[in-house]
């Protein structure tokens, strides 16, 4: 991983350009400015910043889709990348769908961009603890025939200590498995690989003897259709990936309890809740910015690079409806600073805990719950 004091600022509005710039320069880091997406996509031939700092709309191409391509892109998926826009529920989505690491509302508060390049500066003096390792490296495939998705859940599996191994069709994936060179501990397949049905494919899978009891996640998207579905369950396939709905942190979670049966922990039911999030230690006069992926009746899971310390107690704020917003005391239950070098600390962010909501908020947050789960 190299590294450089250089930060990319990608935004079609000139004076808010200046505007960041300055703030980048400030904190003592180098602004590199461009005026649209293609301009830093060109800028990427050459360049690997220590993050980027993009406009979500831009008049030749989105800054969720520079996002993906930064993601996909094996030397620059680890630098992390803070979307800049409003704060509409949909916005927020299509960051946390890209692989955005965190979430900067505009208009770009000074002291949050401060805090974020701060964080990021911190990150990079961090070192990595030793790790220890009482097994074998665990290795798992991935195959599926869009490039992004495989980069990007693979970036995620290895920084966990995982060894990845990627296929693009069926047919690839089937030998990979059945020749054993090398040997998967887990597999992760799209029923919608080219050139082989995807049921046909499980199936050879669970009738192979030496593959019969491997675990195996199903990549899907949401239009699959139930019957595709109810011949996996008969298979005995249960885990799910739902490529319309990509949650990292849950992903990771299901995978490390294939692995550690008994040590996942027990959490309340969760629906995708996208909205801008402000935070900050309780006392604190200055606010900080993430944005929020999932939520409970406890709490909420949020993405942001200035994550506070596991037990911290926080006041927290955002937005039920346009109408109705959520401020209250919370804690944070478990945080993943940023840093670069500690396979452990990715995705970056924390879940916080509520440590009381009112009864009209509470009531509102049970009933989007009760409906989003019937889906």
């Amino acid at each position: 991983m190299t590294e450089t004091n250089q930060v990319l600022l990608v935004d079609d509005d000139g004076l808010i350009r200046r505007m960041v710039g300055d703030m980048v320069s400030e904190a003592g880091f180098v602004p590199v400015v461009t005026a649209s997406a293609k301009e830093a996509i060109g800028c990427l031939a050459s360049l690997e910043p220590i993050a980027a700092f993009i406009d979500l709309y831009m008049p030749d191409t989105s800054g969720d889709e520079c996002c993906k391509i930064m993601k996909s892109n094996e030397e620059l998926s680890h630098v992390p990348v803070v979307v800049m826009t409003a704060a509409a529920e949909g916005e927020v989505q299509r960051a946390f769908l890209s692989g955005a690491d965190d979430f900067l509302p505009k208009p770009v508060n000074a002291y949050q961009m401060l805090s974020k390049l701060k964080a990021i500066r911190d990150g990079h003096r961090r070192t990595s603890k030793p790790v220890h390792r009482d097994t074998p490296i665990k290795r798992i495939l991935i195959a599926d025939d869009e490039g992004f998705f495989r980069t990007l859940v693979g970036n995620l599996l290895e920084r966990a200590g995982y060894e990845v191994v990627h296929a693009e069709t069926g047919l690839g994936a089937l030998r990979t498995l059945v020749q054993g060179r090398p040997k998967m501990d887990m597999c992760m397949l799209s029923t919608m690989l080219s050139g082989m049905d995807g049921v046909e494919l499980f199936r050879k899978i669970r009738t192979h003897p030496d593959l019969a009891k491997l675990p195996i996640f199903v990549i899907s998207r949401s239009e699959e259709t139930a019957g595709a579905l109810e011949q996996l369950y008969e298979m005995g396939i249960f885990e799910f990936i739902n490529k319309s709905s990509l949650n990292l942190e849950a992903l990771l979670r299901q995978v490390n309890a294939q692995f550690h049966q008994g040590r996942s922990d027990r959490t309340l039911p969760r629906a995708r809740f996208y909205r801008v999030c402000d935070f900050r230690e309780a006392g604190s006069v200055n606010w900080l910015s993430g944005f929020i992926y999932n939520l409970s009746t406890g709490g909420v899971g949020l993405r942001t690079l200035t994550a506070l310390a596991a037990g911290t107690p926080v006041d927290i704020r955002f937005g039920l409806t346009r109408a109705l917003v959520c401020e209250t005391s919370a804690r944070v239950a478990w945080a993943n600073e940023f840093n670069p070098r500690d396979t452990s600390s990715f995705p970056y962010g924390m879940g916080v805990q509520f440590s009381e909501t009112s009864d009209q908020r509470q009531e509102w947050i049970e009933g989007y719950l009760e409906t989003a789960l019937e889906r």
